[in-house]
């Protein structure tokens, strides 16, 4: 690809790459709060530009850490739906944007999304179940782990289900600042 294009050229390119991760991000964190589902075409595109930019001249990550990152997304949040029922489209949006970091970067974001993940959950709790005793189901947990599993009901018309994918968002989003920044 580097007879196609020159240094400035591919510069420009990865400019606008980076900018479609971000648009595809911030719909990502949209369509998750208003129908708790991430589209697979999102996913699949998000996938598609970070395997393209990767293979720009100078690229970082170059396209075999950009794989690598992909296998490491896919491992660490299937492991975790497996564990505790994420979704699946967590985990590919979390895999299909691991495309655009390294390796390393890719499992910082995976850290970072579990801090704002955790803090999105608190206040889930509340806002969906306004609070209360009846939101505090960790107690039954420890005997019964399927118990968090189970959708709890909203109030007002409020889906209790944590849109988790907007953790997962803006810890992509940071630490893709992180990385572009240091590039």
């Amino acid at each position: 690809m580097s007879s196609f294009l020159g240094p400035g050229s591919a510069a420009v390119l990865l400019v606008a790459l980076r900018c479609s991760f971000v648009a595809l991000l911030v719909t990502a964190a949209w369509t998750d709060v208003r129908e708790r589902r991430i589209p697979n075409p999102l996913t699949g595109s998000l996938l598609l530009l970070g395997v393209f930019a990767s293979l720009l001249p100078g690229a970082t990550p170059a396209w075999p850490a950009a794989l690598l990152s992909v296998t490491l997304g896919l491992l660490v949040w299937k492991t975790l739906d497996t564990l505790l029922g994420s979704g699946l489209g967590d985990v590919k949006l979390f895999a299909a944007a691991s495309a655009w970091f390294a390796p390393l970067d890719a499992l910082n974001a995976a850290a970072w999304t579990g801090v704002i993940g955790g803090a999105l959950g608190v206040f889930w709790l509340f806002y969906a179940r306004e609070g209360g005793l009846r939101s505090l189901r960790f107690a039954t947990a420890f005997r019964d782990r399927d118990q968090l599993l189970r959708p709890a009901a909203g109030v007002a018309g409020r889906d209790a289900r944590v849109p988790y994918g907007v953790a997962m968002v803006a810890a992509l989003l940071l630490q893709a600042a992180r990385s572009w920044r240091a590039s």
